[in-house]
């Protein structure tokens, strides 16, 4: 379909099938890194989903809303705004699996958006009645800080401003491993620690590549 969110999806389903693991999984997106740990567990009925913060309601006008009340078992209205990070039983994810990745293709027909996948999530656990218990496991560029707190994953999703809502850092115009500059440049304190994280691994991998070398292991003068 050239839709890559299905590789997701598919993946998962096969994981599931294959491998037939039981706990808990942590759903992330690729573009997702950690400042702090995840310590939650999730039991059997009663996922953690992360707080789509600023999905308000669907006017009437929009297609989401539209497609999810013609192609879902229940109204678009009676969706929790919940999204990823999502701490789920192994149990929870099998059962929801092909439903979510039926609903997430319908959608993807119907509307062509990129968030399909991510709707079709949300309706799938309303279809089921499942309970919607929401934290803020993840700092959503741009969300505020006072909104975020201090959630233990970052995604950066949007382009890192500065206080004049100057582009600081952009994952579509960074070359790794190249230098990120000063920190203290963003205006979110999450923002902040972001680029402090993609420097010290930037300098890891400088390291690891002089290491290595492209002919293998090599000495190194420092």
């Amino acid at each position: 379909t050239g839709y890559v969110p299905m590789n997701r999806l598919l993946s998962l389903q096969a994981w599931l099938e294959d491998e037939r693991p039981v706990g808990t999984v942590l759903l992330l997106d690729c573009d997702m890194v950690f400042r702090a740990p995840v310590h939650q567990r999730s039991s059997p009925g009663a996922p953690l989903f992360q707080w789509w913060y600023d999905l308000g309601p669907l006017s009437p006008d929009d297609p989401w809303k539209t497609a999810i009340d013609d192609l879902s078992t229940v109204s678009s209205s009676d969706m929790a705004p919940i999204t990823w990070p999502c701490l789920i039983h192994t149990s929870d994810l099998r059962a929801i699996m092909q439903r979510w990745i039926d609903l997430t293709v319908a959608l993807r027909e119907e509307v062509g958006s990129w968030e399909s996948d991510m709707l079709a999530f949300a309706a799938v656990f309303a279809e089921r009645g499942v309970p919607a218990e929401r934290t803020m496991l993840a700092a959503w560029l741009p969300w505020p800080d006072d909104v975020v707190g201090d959630a233990p994953i970052i995604h950066y999703c949007q382009p890192l401003l500065d206080e004049n809502d100057v582009e600081v850092w952009y994952k579509y115009r960074y070359t790794p491993w190249d230098p990120i500059g000063d920190p203290g440049r963003a205006a979110l304190g999450y923002g902040r620690d972001l680029l402090r994280i993609i420097e010290r691994y930037a300098r890891l991998r400088t390291i690891a590549g002089d290491v290595l070398g492209d002919d293998g292991p090599r000495r190194v003068s420092r």
